[in-house]
């Protein structure tokens, strides 16, 4: 199973994610910066950039088996060496002949590390027939590479993981810690029917992030949603499932604690020597025992009698 990572926030800083076996990768809806480096050395095969970037540094996705990128034509600084040269495919939403003139012009340094692509996708329902006219001359001038022109990207597939989320972010790992924490005081049986319901409420988490990707149609048809699957909704359920299952572990741990206390004063009473410290329960049975024991010696016992 691969590692898929979920970067939220608006800021990625340089060599962060660097060396982590990632293999799925979803860039979120608000990053603005890529720093130097910062997913070098992993297993990304496919990336998506979202409209908000602003920029990517160099070597930024580096030392992957990279073949296929899809980004905006919308004035962000993509340093050319980013991607690294095994790229394939080139899909950019809002391109115009402009953009595409410089970026496959051999003059350019875009076209320098991308000497291996052989497909490129044109997103943009804007087209007049002249832009289109002249995009297929520049076509033309470059026949070992399949340049299309479509008015718009089902991005669903695309983005689609197959695999589970491992890591999701700090929040919720500290509350799966937690979780982790408390059911080793469990049961075998126990721990499994806990851990199920977790991987339940990830996948569920999964798959429903999955859903709520956008289509990036770019003629925004409208579509009834009834359902709030923003990420951060979808994000905020699963922290409250997570914090409802803690609740009731503790409760359930503590019962437990209580029903092993019991256990040891019922075998201090039966006559096992047993020491529980800090525990006021215990003193006042101990307490008890002694003084039973000590009314229970002879000499007391006939002093009792006189003076009943």
């Amino acid at each position: 199973m691969g590692k898929t990572v979920v970067v939220k926030g608006r800021v990625v800083g340089d060599y962060k994610y660097d060396n982590q076996n990632i293999e799925n990768l979803i860039l979120e809806e608000g990053l603005l910066y890529i720093g130097r480096g910062a997913f070098r050395h992993n297993e990304i095969k496919k990336i998506y950039l979202p409209k908000s970037i602003k920029k990517v540094e160099a070597v930024a996705f580096h030392f992957n088996p990279l073949i296929e990128v899809i980004f905006y034509n919308n004035g962000a600084l993509i340093d050319g060496c980013c991607f690294g040269v095994n790229v394939k495919k080139m899909t950019i939403i809002d391109c115009d002949y402009n953009f595409l003139f410089k970026f496959i012009n051999p003059e350019t340094y875009f076209f320098d590390y991308f000497f291996n692509i052989d497909e490129i996708n044109i997103i943009n329902d804007k087209l007049g027939l002249i832009e289109k006219l002249k995009i297929k001359y520049l076509a033309s001038k470059y026949p070992n590479i399949k340049i299309n022109i479509l008015k718009h990207i089902n991005l669903d597939d695309f983005i689609k993981q197959e695999t589970t989320i491992t890591d999701v972010d700090d929040e919720i790992n500290i509350l799966l810690s937690k979780i982790y924490i408390i059911i080793n005081l469990l049961d075998d049986g126990t721990k499994q029917m806990i851990n199920n319901k977790i991987n339940s409420l990830i996948n569920e988490y999964q798959t429903k992030l999955e859903n709520s990707k956008p289509q990036f149609n770019t003629e925004n048809k409208p579509s009834l949603i009834l359902e709030d699957t923003s990420s951060k909704t979808l994000r905020n359920n699963l922290i409250f499932s997570l914090e409802m299952i803690i609740q009731n572990l503790n409760t359930k741990g503590k019962i437990i604690k209580l029903s092993k206390k019991i256990n040891q004063y019922l075998q201090y009473l039966s006559g096992n020597e047993i020491n529980i410290e800090d525990d006021e329960i215990f003193l006042k049975i101990k307490e008890i025992v002694n003084l039973s024991k000590i009314i229970e010696e002879t000499k007391y016992i006939e002093e009792l009698k006189k003076i009943y």
